[in-house]
C-alpha cells in the first residue's frame, strides 16, 4: 500500500513539472507582453504555408499555421493576443526593431538574422522575435521544441492543409 502511495506521488510530482516546463519567467514575461497581450506578426498570403496565414473568407479574420501557433503561445503564456497583420514575412521583419510585435513565424535567413532573433525552426519558418530580448527568445524557443513534440506544430499544418510539409526535428 506504501508502495502505490509513493508511485502515485511521484507521478503527480511528474505531472506537475511537466506541467509548469512552460512557466514563464518574469523577464520573458515583460519582453513578450509588453503590453498586457502577446502581438503576433502574422503574414498574409494567397495561400496558407508554415509561415503565411490567409483570410478566413467567411470571417474575414486570418487562419493558417502562424495564427494557430500564436494562440497556442499565448494559451501557454495565460494571456490575450493581438494579430499584427503584414503584406509579408519581409514587412514582419522590417516591424521587428520598431517594436510592433512580440514574436512572429517567419522564415530565416542571414538578412533577416540581421534584423531579428531566431529561435528553433518549426518547418519551413521559425519563431522570430525582436532583437535583444533574451529571455523572450528562450521562452518561444522552448515553446516551439514543446510544440513540436506534443503534436501543436503538427496540428496547425494539418489544420491549415499541409499534411505533407513535414515538422522540423
Amino acid at each position: 500500500m506504501r508502495t502505490a502511495a509513493a508511485v502515485a506521488g511521484l507521478l503527480a510530482a511528474a505531472a506537475l513539472a511537466a506541467c509548469g516546463s512552460m512557466v514563464p519567467s518574469e523577464a520573458a514575461r515583460k519582453e513578450l507582453l509588453p503590453t498586457g497581450k502577446l502581438r503576433a506578426g502574422i503574414g498574409l498570403g494567397a495561400s496558407p504555408s508554415a509561415f503565411q496565414a490567409v483570410r478566413d473568407p467567411a470571417t474575414g479574420l486570418p487562419r493558417g499555421v502562424p495564427v494557430d501557433l500564436a494562440y497556442a503561445l499565448a494559451r501557454r503564456l495565460e494571456s490575450p493576443v493581438a494579430l499584427v497583420v503584414y503584406a509579408d514575412a519581409g514587412a514582419i521583419v522590417a516591424a521587428g526593431p520598431k517594436g510592433e510585435w512580440d514574436v512572429a513565424f517567419v522564415p530565416e535567413d542571414a538578412a533577416r538574422r540581421e534584423v531579428v532573433d531566431f529561435g528553433p525552426a518549426y518547418a519551413e519558418a521559425a519563431v522570430a522575435v525582436p532583437k535583444g530580448k533574451a529571455a523572450a527568445l528562450a521562452y518561444a524557443s522552448r515553446f516551439i521544441d514543446e510544440a513540436k513534440d506534443d503534436g501543436t506544430v503538427r496540428r496547425a499544418l494539418d489544420n491549415a492543409g499541409l499534411k505533407n510539409t513535414p515538422v522540423a526535428p
